[in-house]
């Protein structure tokens, strides 16, 4: 690069090479640095920072949920608290830390059943949807890896 930094991959695709990016990205002085979601958001409800969120409709996310397709199309993670109305900040792609977390380290995390949630464990009931979200660092910093949900 002209820079003189070297380029590196940002989806990590094993707990091995999880470690590499994250220590390429630290040498870099770039682990704090995040993808926020551009434009004015608002909150449906109370949003507590680190939850997952969907799009309500335009300009509003809610509490994203693999219960049903509608509510599992992760776009985000809330980098603030928000009450109902309240303008949101959305983290979309990077590391994302949140001390309220309690991730497995090394683990892919998925969106939970419970609004708002990560989860190690995948979601296995038939009408439910997997939606990868991220691979945990430790208990509260993830790698955010956002995928389209797949319906079960």
């Amino acid at each position: 690069m002209a820079d003189g930094r070297e380029p590196i991959s940002t989806s990590p695709h094993s707990a091995s090479h999880l470690r590499v990016v994250l220590d390429r990205l630290r040498r870099q002085g770039t682990t704090t640095n995040s993808v926020i979601l551009p434009g004015t958001w608002t909150a449906t409800g109370t949003i507590t920072e680190g939850d997952l969120l969907y799009v309500v409709s335009a300009g509003v996310l809610g509490l994203a949920d693999a219960s049903a397709l509608s509510t599992s199309y992760v776009i985000g993670v809330a980098k603030e608290s928000a009450t109902a109305g309240a303008t949101l900040v959305v983290q979309t792609a990077g590391v994302m830390v949140y001390s309220g977390w309690t991730l497995t380290a090394g683990a892919m995390h998925y969106l939970s059943t419970t609004p708002g949630e990560p989860t190690a464990t995948a979601p296995q009931t038939p009408g439910q949807t997997v939606t990868n979200v991220g691979i945990a660092v430790n208990t509260t910093e993830l790698v955010l890896l956002l995928t389209p949900p797949l319906l079960l």
